[in-house]
């Protein structure tokens, strides 16, 4: 009986042995999504390589499909003699863009500590913040793909930014703006294609 007392006891101490001694070393490890609370999201991927880890980074933003259309201006009516204003309707395609990221690829190790991998070359170190479980890196706050609810909720904030950019860019062109020599822009069909993220999984 006290043997099986003392190897039930010796099997505990390993589990938690274990346990504690990889508390935080996979901490890091997986796809994380970053908003720079613009118009650019970066995903962070960090992966274990033997006694380091592999980092890349890949950055994404909304590009027209085509130069923003410009609505069709005419001389003053003074000269002209006659208003030829009309209303114009601009359907603008957003394309999800793969952009060049501060970090492409780097390898980095863990501290002492397990709370921080060290990149180095100036690029700054990736922390593990416990309270919420996020990676605090160049002052951007990833949160870890745990769904696509990550991805899709940070694509939604771009999408509104990118809205929000049309209608300044074309605010003076409205029926109520200051500028009555051009055509009056409506926005029409507004899409987003975010094939880039499929592609490149």
């Amino acid at each position: 009986m006290k043997n099986i007392l003392k190897l039930s006891l010796l099997m505990i101490a390993l589990v938690a042995l274990v346990i504690t001694s990889g508390c935080g070393k996979n901490n890091f490890e997986g796809t994380w999504i970053g908003y720079d609370g613009d118009k650019t999201m970066y995903r962070l991927s960090v992966q274990e390589n033997g006694d380091s880890y592999l980092i890349t980074e890949d950055a994404y933003t909304y590009k027209p499909s085509k130069d923003y259309p410009t609505p069709a201006g005419y001389f003053p009516s003074f000269i002209r003699n006659e208003n030829k204003s009309k209303n114009v309707t601009f359907d603008i395609n957003f394309v999800l863009t793969k952009q060049k990221a501060d970090l492409t690829s780097a390898t980095a190790q863990l501290n002492k500590d397990k709370d921080q991998l060290i990149v180095g070359k100036g690029l700054g170190n990736v922390h593990f913040i416990e309270k919420d479980s996020t990676l605090l890196f160049n002052g951007i706050r990833f949160k870890k793909e745990t769904s696509q609810d990550i991805t899709n909720n940070v694509l939604k904030q771009l999408q509104f930014a990118m809205n929000q950019e049309l209608k300044v860019k074309y605010h003076q062109y409205g029926k109520r703006g200051l500028n009555n020599l051009r055509d009056h822009v409506i926005l029409g069909n507004i899409t987003f294609d975010d094939s880039a993220l499929t592609t490149t999984k």
